[in-house]
């Protein structure tokens, strides 16, 4: 610094050397914390007063005016690495704002496509009822008719859903259920749209009790094992396993699909989220609703590729300290 000083003195006094230090402060500002910002500037003013200002080499200051001057440099890089962490949380601000704003236009568009699809079909189908004689024709277009109206059922409720857990208005209604029979329980409710997978479902022998949310519980598997219908061939295996461990009931649910890229995977549980291979359909609410009512239950989800292929997603519920029961006398 000092060697510094000695080729830049012939050119450029000590002031001018203040207003480069000055300029760094300013250019850093767009890269560190604030904290860090008032550091340098102290530091800086520090170099400037030992290597620049006379008598070099000391941090005394021979003339008030330089003191002053140094006093005023301090304060000005402060104010300058202000501004500088303002403009930076400025530009973040505006970033995040254009990427929330695509991210509504893409959720607008996805729903707005998803709802119009049964609305459209439920009317096409109504208006076509009333022209068609035949009892066969009836029958099929009514039973169309009721899968279109199931299907906007579906999308409207997972919207409700995912408003009341975000909110947190919702109030848990606890009690003791028998692990493995609300899993049978919800595979049953079920049964119509698991038909064209094999099911294969284990349980470990003796499993606790659970505290719980009912409807919260069924929300969560439902979505679960509606994914590894929807992502999965038909015909393939869906596997179902309960097992504790620890202090947890894991029921983890397996497919036999195509799993998911390593770099969708950490996303899979988010908001209206849908990979690039997504099948059509489907609003990207039903994981994401698993996570939330797991959480507001005090639970969590994981997912996994398996090794040979397909996905798997492990719920996790917290095991409460055991009820006594007591025997009938």
């Amino acid at each position: 610094m000092a060697a510094a000083n000695h080729l830049l003195s012939p050119f450029i006094g000590y002031q001018s050397t203040g207003l480069v230090l000055l300029s760094s402060v300013l250019f850093l500002g767009l890269f560190v914390s604030f904290p860090a910002l008032i550091l340098y500037a102290g530091l800086s003013a520090l170099i400037w007063n030992f290597f620049f200002i006379p008598p070099h080499g000391t941090l005394a200051i021979a003339k008030p005016e330089d003191l002053m001057m140094n006093i005023v440099y301090f304060f000005a890089a402060i104010v300058t690495g202000y501004l500088a962490d303002k403009i930076k949380k400025h530009q973040k601000q505006l970033a995040l704002k254009e990427t929330r704003e695509g991210l509504y236009l893409t959720i607008f568009d996805s729903l707005s496509h998803e709802l119009k699809t049964p609305i459209t079909s439920i009317i096409g189908i109504a208006s076509t009822l009333n022209t068609v004689k035949e009892e066969n024709k009836k029958n099929e277009l009514s039973a169309e008719l009721a899968d279109s109206a199931e299907r906007l059922d579906r999308i409207v409720t997972n919207l409700l859903d995912m408003s009341r857990l975000a909110s947190g208005s919702i109030s848990l209604k606890k009690e003791w259920q028998e692990s493995s029979e609300i899993i049978q329980v919800c595979l049953r409710h079920l049964g119509k749209k698991l038909a064209d997978h094999r099911l294969a479902v284990t349980t470990e022998e003796q499993l606790p009790l659970l505290l719980i949310d009912y409807v919260l519980f069924e929300q969560a598997l439902s979505n679960v094992l509606l994914n590894a219908v929807n992502y999965s061939p038909k015909g393939s295996t869906i596997s179902v396993h309960a097992a504790r461990r620890e202090n947890w009931l894991v029921i983890s649910v397996s497919d036999n699909g195509p799993g998911i890229t390593d770099k969708d995977l950490p996303n899979i549980f988010d908001k209206f989220y849908r990979s690039a291979d997504s099948p059509p359909g489907g609003t990207g609410l039903g994981l994401a609703i698993s996570r939330s009512a797991l959480e507001i239950s005090g639970g969590k989800i994981k997912a996994r590729n398996k090794k040979e292929g397909g996905l798997e997603v492990a719920l996790y519920w917290p095991i409460d300290k055991q009820p006594e029961i007591k025997e009938r006398s």
